[in-house]
């Protein structure tokens, strides 16, 4: 069994894979469980443990002694240390981490391949495996990233640009007479209340920049556009 940690900046998702399993098909191919949890800086990694081995006793798997690998991206460097630290007391290998050297076998083509993110990298290895190339990533989290993967696996670049809920809370955070909303597609074109008038920006794009789901589509079709014949595909973390 394999379990495949992503950490980002606001939620964390773990999969369990099987790869002898015939469940599944894509990128769901050998998952035989999932959960999502909150991104905490401040659990340690005993607290790690707990929570990952309670996980996994939903799915009948113990911690210690059914997993054969490990496999961590991660945007918060803090707890990237803290699940090293798990993996090194709890269990009989090193994870793999997905970071600055490790060979992913995808070139970065970035002025300074260091700095692109783990996720990033996460991404474009999984688009590039799924629906090869050129392909144009657009991952949905905290921040939206706009990647492109060139027709030979290549790490072209991209963009990043505010997540639709920091962009909520930059916007109420700057007008006193707004209120919190929740996030829900309006159900006319003019709005007929503030409620509906804010979730105008991230519903349909009138007003929330690339982190509105319309917008980012014109954004993925710019990117598409400046390498031909590039497929789109699109996750949220």
């Amino acid at each position: 069994m394999l379990l495949a940690i992503d950490v980002g900046n606001t939620q964390s998702v773990l999969g369990l894979y099987d790869p002898d399993s015939d469940l599944g098909e894509g990128a769901s191919a050998g998952l035989v469980d999932h959960w999502r949890i909150s991104t905490d800086a401040a659990r340690t990694p005993d607290e790690y443990s707990v929570l990952i081995r309670s996980l996994l006793s939903t799915a009948g798997v113990a911690l210690e002694t059914d997993l054969t690998g490990t496999a961590v991206c991660s945007g918060v460097p803090r707890i990237l240390a803290v699940l090293r630290d798990m993996v090194g007391r709890h269990l009989p290998f090193d994870p793999v981490v997905i970071e600055p050297g490790t060979k992913t076998g995808i070139p970065i083509l970035y002025d300074n391949p260091k700095e692109v993110g783990a996720d990033r990298i996460a991404n474009a290895i999984g688009a590039f495996d799924l629906c090869g190339g050129p392909t144009v990533v657009v991952d949905f989290g905290t921040g939206n990233n706009f990647d492109v993967i060139s027709e030979f696996g290549e790490f072209l670049g991209g963009a990043i640009a505010p997540g639709i809920e920091i962009s909520l809370d930059a916007l109420l955070g700057r007008a006193a007479a707004l209120r919190a909303v929740g996030l829900a597609e309006p159900r006319r074109v003019v709005r007929k209340s503030t409620v509906e008038s804010i979730q105008s920006g991230p519903g349909d794009g009138l007003g929330a920049g690339w982190s509105s789901p319309s917008l980012a589509a014109s954004s993925a079709s710019r990117l598409s556009n400046r390498s031909s014949r590039a497929r789109c595909t699109a996750s949220r973390r």
